[in-house]
């Protein structure tokens, strides 16, 4: 296939919040698991600059790989779930796990907000990929979804450009858990916006611009 010329800006754009062939997580019991990505880096993109969007507190990277033709698998391990929106690679998302201690359940929920949304020519998806499939496996019996179910893993599919010209997805499962309550968390001080979220007004970090949607796919 011949490799199409992205624009500079495209390079980090297509590995951004959610976007690639597959993200799978599994929760565990105490609100930390493990995550799986199979991304396509941009041209210029080494396993390097791939893993550092990837690396931050609360997340250790167990296995990196990328080949020939830029097809990337990189496998982590995390702490707690929230803490994957600080990630450089889910900068444009909102990672959170809530309990209902009456209900005896969780919800985990991500929340993906591109500022500027964009619409990719057909040169780009065919080299990126033209959809994104997501799946969390959750330790407990599924109650609620916004995606599809199957025993304890919920799913979700759509197109690429479908989650870049949305202004908001929400990708959001419910289970039952009987365990102790999450650890308390210290709270942000006020007016810090959560991990994750673009500023008010600005477009999110590693966005495409509208004019790129009609840039020339190399």
């Amino acid at each position: 296939m011949r490799v199409p010329t992205v624009p500079v800006l495209l390079t980090t754009a297509l590995l951004l919040s959610l976007a690639g062939c597959l993200v799978e997580s599994t929760l565990d019991e105490k609100g930390g698991g493990t995550l799986k990505t199979e991304v396509r880096g941009g041209p210029n993109d080494t396993i390097d600059k791939i893993k550092a969007r990837f690396t931050g507190a609360g997340v250790e990277i167990t296995k990196a790989t990328m080949d020939d033709k830029k097809n990337a698998v990189v496998e982590l391990k995390y702490d707690d779930f929230a803490k994957l929106g600080a990630l450089k690679q889910y900068e444009n998302v909102t990672f959170t796990l809530t309990e209902d201690l009456k209900a005896k359940t969780r919800t985990a929920t991500a929340v993906a907000k591109y500022a500027r949304p964009v619409t990719l020519p057909e040169d780009q998806l065919k080299y990126f990929g033209s959809d994104v499939a997501l799946a969390l496996t959750v330790p407990g019996e599924i109650v609620k979804t916004d995606g599809k179910s199957k025993g304890k893993t919920a799913t979700w599919g759509m197109p690429l450009n479908t989650l870049l010209s949305t202004p908001t997805s929400t990708f959001s499962v419910t289970y039952k858990h009987d365990g102790p309550p999450l650890a308390k968390k210290d709270a942000a001080p006020a007016g810090t916006p959560a991990a994750g979220t673009p500023v008010a007004g600005t477009p999110a970090a590693g966005t495409p611009h509208a004019k790129a949607a009609s840039a020339p796919a190399k």
